[in-house]
């Protein structure tokens, strides 16, 4: 300040304010300059009429740093959701010639862990085995994990699941895999023989039955052969749990409609595999001829009146918690009505 009290500045000191103003291009407006050509004139000037407005708030190049900004947020969403959908959802690797090997390790481990009771999960792929097997599972337990993922899409597994809650162990079986019990299907053949509780997951938006009644069809020729052996059938029927699943979803059949399209499946295959099994039987494999003959090949087929093991069908759903009846089934191998 001099004598007659005016402020000097220094020309250094101009410079210096100068260098410090924000007048040089930033990173954002070489990307609005380089964006310009190729962006239709009135998204141009709309660029340059919010800007100014927005400034104060966002600094400048508004609409540049905002869309910096929910690009960002959408790649960050992206991550969390593969992060997520890595973390709780489990698939194995399609292996051609695969011989159980992985699995009958996977049931091994298991079985060091004490159970009572083995529940079974079984049905044809993207039934949604693997969402009620959580459900199973997780039951009077923080469900925080399930409707986090409630939007995940349906999964085919290539590998069992297989846990151990209050001393039941559940099992969730690929619905690529056969339920077949013979000497090349080791894994499942050793779950058979400790008498599971089997539960047919169906998905009851599907138009056609055919998938689930082929395996139906497979878990009811094993369960007559096993009476026929006198193997498994003791005091009482075994009851297979028909869970006609994603009753939450639009457009999905009710348990009376799926039973009857069932039945239509079931009828066809016992036509087709009693032709089958007659050509067989001429080389002399009789065995092969009995394997067919669970219900009567011409007759109607009546699924409430079968005299080796009892079929319930039930309604389940993704959204709702697991309902009573079929907890009790899980817990003590009969249904809340017995």
């Amino acid at each position: 300040m001099g004598r007659d009290g005016v402020i000097k500045v220094s020309e250094g000191d101009v410079n210096e304010s100068e260098t410090r103003q924000p007048n040089a291009p930033i990173f954002q407006t070489h990307v609005r300059e380089f964006l310009t050509p190729y962006l239709p004139p009135p998204v141009v000037q709309a660029i340059h009429r919010i800007d100014p407005k927005l400034e104060p708030f966002t600094g400048p190049e508004a609409c540049i740093t905002i869309a910096f900004s929910l690009l960002a947020s959408w790649m960050v969403l992206l991550i969390i959701r593969f992060i997520a959908s890595k973390r709780f959802t489990r698939t194995g690797s399609a292996i051609a010639g695969h011989d159980n090997t992985k699995s009958s390790l996977l049931l091994h481990q298991a079985d060091e862990l004490k159970f009572d009771a083995t529940v079974l999960l079984v049905g044809p792929p993207d039934a949604g085995k693997t969402r009620l097997y959580y459900q199973l599972m997780m039951q009077g337990s923080d469900d925080t994990l399930l409707k986090m993922h409630s939007n995940v899409p349906t999964l085919t597994s290539l590998e069992p699941n297989v846990g151990v809650v209050h001393r039941i162990r559940y099992i969730d079986w690929p619905g690529i895999s056969s339920v077949a019990v013979n000497d090349e299907n080791t894994a499942f053949s050793s779950i058979w023989k400790s008498v599971p509780r089997l539960i047919l997951v169906i998905d009851s938006t599907h138009s056609g039955m055919g998938p689930a009644a082929d395996v139906l069809y497979t878990l009811l020729q094993e369960l007559y052969m096993a009476k026929q052996s006198s193997k498994r059938i003791k005091h009482q029927l075994p009851v297979i749990f028909v869970a006609c699943h994603k009753q939450d979803v639009p457009k999905a059949k009710n348990p009376k409609r799926i039973q009857l399209q069932l039945r239509t499946e079931l009828e066809r295959l016992l036509q087709v595999n009693k032709a089958a099994a007659a050509t067989i039987a001429q080389d002399g494999d009789a065995a092969t001829k009995e394997i067919v003959q669970w219900w009567p090949v011409g007759e109607p087929l009546e699924l409430d009146q079968l005299d080796f093991c009892r079929l319930h069908f039930a309604s389940t759903s993704c959204a709702k918690e697991v309902s009573e009846e079929l907890q009790t089934f899980c817990k003590r191998g009969e249904l809340s009505s017995n």
